[in-house]
């Protein structure tokens, strides 16, 4: 997914199961390969561009751990993207969600909890792995991409992974690979996106924008570091 550059190396060592991962690569690769990733990785996103990432994580981070489907509570990033889009002073109390990234968060409402891992394997391993290179290209100290119990982590989900989450994960990418498309379509000149301050753009399409209430759902924990 966008979070996932091609990694020659991790500071983890695992095995990986091959017939899942054989069966996402092509959405992996595109992923990889999208404009919006590459200018992640390329240490010249700006601080708006990334703010507006952020919003569209939040709120796919949001849909994931409202249900208290993941094994070990370290994994909890909601708060953590909170708290790195406020160090980046971003004060607006409306975020602005991206059509896709809106559509994305009401199909995950609709999964049972099985189906539902899929796309927890895909994001936490994204920032378990791609997202370790991205926190020092990116504005901001990266809070998100730090975790105190990191091996556990991807040892715990890989030892739950299975091949019949190929569909889903390959649902999951291709939604997440329309995110990255639209992300890099609001800041182009010509942009169908009308674009204004840090928060608020129109379009033709609908656009859904969520309030700061909703965020006295995330569950009262520990902060992550």
């Amino acid at each position: 997914m966008g979070l996932i550059p091609p990694c020659t190396t991790t500071p983890f060592t695992l095995t990986v199961m091959t017939s899942l991962k054989s069966a996402i690569e092509t959405n992996h690769r595109l992923a990889e390969n999208a404009e919006f990733n590459k200018l992640l990785l390329s240490g010249n996103v700006t601080t708006d561009q990334y703010l507006l990432y952020l919003r569209q994580l939040l709120h796919i981070f949001f849909r994931l751990e409202q249900r208290n489907v993941l094994p070990i509570d370290d994994m909890r990033s909601a708060e953590e993207i909170l708290l790195d889009m406020r160090e980046l002073n971003d004060a607006d109390e409306i975020y602005s969600l991206l059509p896709a990234t809106f559509a994305y968060g009401k199909y995950l409402l609709t999964l049972p909890n099985d189906k539902l891992m899929a796309h927890v394997y895909l994001h936490y391993l994204a920032l378990l792995f791609g997202g370790q290179i991205m926190k020092n290209k990116v504005p901001g100290s990266g809070k998100l991409y730090v975790f105190k119990s990191a091996e556990e982590i991807i040892k715990t989900i890989r030892s739950m992974q299975k091949d019949s989450w190929a569909d889903e994960a390959n649902y999951g990418l291709t939604q997440f690979n329309k995110i990255l498309d639209e992300l890099y379509e609001v800041f182009r000149p010509t942009s169908k996106f009308v674009y204004k301050h840090t928060s608020h753009f129109s379009t033709r399409y609908r656009i859904h924008k969520y309030t700061r209430f909703w965020m006295a759902k995330l569950p009262i924990r520990f902060q992550r570091i």
